[in-house]
């Protein structure tokens, strides 16, 4: 490397597990786009030549590295994409008096499992280039601060922190407006939100246009300022809702696209006056083990199109008005004091209803025969159906074949079925799976078992 002569026409360049490279590049890049350098020790990255047209570059893994020293990043004019990881030295980026002028071109910034790394910039106000769009920090177990000059980057859009456990609170200054998408999981210490985000930001008069926000595993944090929420969230995502965490969602919400509701044992039961949420397109209830009902008055959310329900033990019923009546998408896993019978659901009622899945043993589950001889459970509107852990299934029913539009069907851990319709499957099927149902697989043996001839002309089939 030491006597490396030009390569004017090089446009990407990887040097990986070079441990003793303790050299400079070479001098001469000017068409290099691409670099990439893993494994090797920071004395590379002492001497950086000025790479002018350099739009991307990773890191990883260099031994010793503590830091980019001012070279770097005066030599990286063109840069638009750094991602550094797995530098276990590394403490912060840069200095705070390093000049970041040359990198205004850096748009997408990412650092992960860099384990000692305490705060992005040395001093908490330090700064980072001004015209960043994404900030992604992951795996940095020591990080315990952000700089307090984020809410000067006017151009952030989305910012990323995940698994830093020791991160405690945003920067007091706040979150720049222009944020749209703020993403926080598996942050133990965390205790608060950031207030401004909220609010109309310092340096501005237009209020946030924050429309995505997850917050996920942060156990230290029990709570959502939902009052203070700006009108332009869309989707949310948060992991410990609770009755009256749900109460107030109020009109401010009716541009709500998305809610998910995960982790949340706290939850018994939804506001009783339901959800009003008239433009919710996207529901997913996860892992409530001690919701035992769903919101009344869903047929009113005309909107919603996917509905998932999984993992929620304690469930025992549908409301009484019936689901959404515009639903192509419909998930029920494991909800397994599911009491309510398949034929009170009202699924032939859903006539938008494309795809359905429904996996694992509860009370509902229990028959011997599915679906129904006249398939007056499904509409016939399914392109998708899914079901598994049926434990008492014996037999798929003719009423399949009322599913004119029936295109893949999959079953799954079906232990007592044995039996396909006598009159066959769907003549629109295109694909078949059937995966842990060893009765009926042994029946569906190519060219020996008693349903090949019925199956055969699928044209895709796992068994």
């Amino acid at each position: 490397m030491k006597a490396a002569g030009n390569f004017p026409k090089l446009h990407e360049l990887t040097i990986i597990n070079c441990p003793k490279l303790d050299g400079k590049l070479p001098r001469c890049l000017p068409s290099l786009k691409k670099l990439n350098i893993e494994k090797c020790q920071e004395m590379i990255l002492r001497s950086v030549p000025y790479l002018t047209s350099l739009t991307t570059l990773k890191i990883k893994g260099i031994s010793g590295l503590a830091k980019l020293d001012e070279v770097v990043t005066q030599a990286l004019v063109a840069l638009e994409d750094l991602k550094i990881s797995c530098c276990y030295q590394l403490m912060y980026l840069w200095q705070d008096s390093t000049n970041l002028d040359k990198l205004a071109c850096l748009h997408n910034l990412e650092i992960s499992l860099c384990w000692k790394l305490m705060s992005l910039v040395a001093e908490e106000e330090g700064l980072l280039p001004c015209n960043l769009e994404v900030l992604s920090v992951e795996g940095c177990y020591e990080l315990e601060n952000l700089t307090n000059r984020l809410h000067s980057l006017a151009s952030l859009r989305i910012l990323s922190i995940t698994y830093c456990p020791k991160l405690v609170h945003f920067p007091a200054t706040g979150l720049p407006c222009s944020l749209k998408g703020l993403h926080i999981q598996s942050c133990d210490s965390l205790e608060s939100m950031p207030e401004s985000i909220m609010q109309v930001s310092n340096t501005s008069n237009e209020r946030t246009h924050l429309e995505d926000l997850r917050v996920i595993g942060c156990s230290s944090l029990t709570s959502l300022p939902v009052d203070e929420f700006p009108h332009s969230v869309k989707r949310i995502q948060f992991c410990c809702w609770t009755t009256q965490l749900l109460e107030s969602l109020d009109d401010r919400f009716s541009h709500l696209t998305k809610l998910v509701i995960r982790n949340s044992p706290k939850l018994e039961s939804f506001p009783e006056s339901g959800l009003a949420i008239p433009n919710l397109s996207r529901f997913t209830i996860e892992d409530c083990a001690n919701l035992k009902s769903l919101p009344n008055q869903m047929q009113n959310l005309k909107s919603l199109v996917s509905l998932a329900i999984r993992n929620c033990g304690d469930l025992v019923s549908f409301p009484e008005g019936g689901l959404p009546p515009n639903l192509i998408y419909l998930s029920i896993f494991y909800c397994k004091n599911l009491t309510q019978p398949m034929s009170e659901w009202r699924l032939q009622r859903l006539a938008s209803l494309q795809n359905l899945e429904i996996r694992g043993t509860s009370p509902s589950t229990e028959m011997v025969s599915f679906p129904d001889e006249e398939c007056q459970l499904l509409p016939s509107s399914l392109t998708f159906l899914a079901v598994g852990e049926f434990e008492n299934l014996k037999s798929i029913s003719r009423g399949l074949h009322n599913l004119t539009s029936l295109d893949q069907l999959r079953i799954y851990c079906c232990p007592k079925l044995r039996s396909l319709p006598k009159e066959g499957l769907p003549s629109t099927l295109a694909g078949l799976h059937i995966i842990e149902c060893p009765l009926l697989q042994k029946r569906c043996t190519k060219k020996k078992g008693k349903y090949w001839p019925d199956i055969a002309n699928i044209p895709y089939l796992y068994i």
